[in-house]
């Protein structure tokens, strides 16, 4: 009796069952979105970026808008550009292409917010007030909230573009759905009255808070801390799911979750060092760029080509340079406070 050969698509390896293996891969075919997106995200990235640029060479050394908006926008954008790069190559590839969608779309998110700073410090001056000014201020100081819920979904759906099965996957759902709905609360809050006294310096003409619901002004002072607070849970929520998914994972899945603790565990370096011993202008950006695109970056390489290097070897090896400089500023801290 002959058999016949049902062939699978997965992004995963083969599903268990009788007469097939689970340590061989079956891959799905490319998308030809997917192949358009490589090619699309980065060169919308660095077009954003480039007007950005632009934006920060026209902007006035003095202004309204260079008072409000403070720091150039384009070293943000210049975030978007690199994680629309790393995008590229997993949405090239047969793999996780959700996961790559995802960081391509933080990519456009990351050049837009830098876009929105370079173009308030460019359009908004003593003589002149350039059109969608209302809704680059909105984008800039309350959208941005999706910064971190978009980082949560990376994580939530990391190595493999889907959420833990079972009930795992059940509470990141909930823990994003919980994330946004935070989010959405935050956007229609009157603002807060530190953030209120900046824009004061904006013209009368823009509207700095547009979709404001004037009836939570008098429980704002209560409801904003709960709302970030559970913003926050779902937050760390997603972080203890990386570790569930790390303890759930195996072979070469482990393998790509090493790649991400790598990442964390040179970031915590890095800051360690930076707060205890350097003191350079312009280490807050340099911050922001380590926190972000080394993830980014580890993540790429988890997805794209795991094994380029021995990552169980590398980690090792950071975590105890890692903790060697630990104890080599303790030693120093305590020696100075002596």
């Amino acid at each position: 009796m002959t058999r016949k050969v049902r062939h699978e698509t997965a992004a995963d390896p083969a599903t268990e069952g009788p007469g097939r293996l689970h340590t061989v891969p079956v891959l799905r075919e490319q998308e030809p979105r997917s192949l358009v997106a490589a090619v699309v995200v980065p060169v919308v990235c660095g077009a954003l970026f480039t007007v950005a640029v632009i934006l920060d060479i026209m902007a006035p050394a003095t202004g309204a808008g260079v008072r409000y908006a403070g720091d150039p926008g384009w070293p943000f954008a210049l975030n978007g550009v690199i994680l629309g790069l790393l995008a590229a190559p997993i949405l090239f590839g047969r793999e996780a292409r959700l996961f790559g969608w995802l960081l391509g779309l933080l990519g456009v998110f990351w050049a837009l917010d830098g876009l929105s700073q370079s173009y308030i410090r460019a359009g908004v001056t003593d003589e002149r007030l350039w059109p969608g000014m209302t809704f680059a201020v909105w984008f800039l100081e309350r959208f941005g909230v999706f910064l971190p819920i978009s980082i949560m979904v990376l994580l939530l759906v990391f190595p493999n573009g889907r959420f833990l099965p079972g009930v795992w996957g059940v509470v990141g759902r909930v823990a994003l759905g919980v994330a946004v709905a935070c989010g959405l609360a935050i956007l229609v809050m009157p603002l807060e009255q530190e953030l209120a006294d900046s824009m004061r310096m904006l013209p009368a003409e823009i509207n700095v808070d547009p979709i404001t619901v004037t009836a939570l002004a008098g429980t704002v002072d209560l409801v904003r801390p709960a709302v970030l607070g559970v913003l926050l849970a779902s937050f760390v929520t997603a972080l203890v799911l990386v570790v569930v998914r790390y303890h759930q994972s195996e072979g070469l899945t482990r393998d790509r979750m090493r790649w991400l603790a790598w990442s964390v565990v040179v970031i915590a370096a890095y800051e360690f060092v930076t707060t205890f011993l350097v003191e350079v202008e312009g280490t807050d950006f340099v911050s922001i760029l380590v926190a972000l695109i080394l993830p980014g970056a580890a993540m790429t390489v988890a997805v794209v080509s795991p094994q380029l290097v021995s990552i169980h070897d590398l980690l090792g090896r950071t975590l105890v340079l890692a903790a060697l400089l630990v104890v080599l500023v303790a030693a120093d801290v305590a020696l100075l406070a002596l």
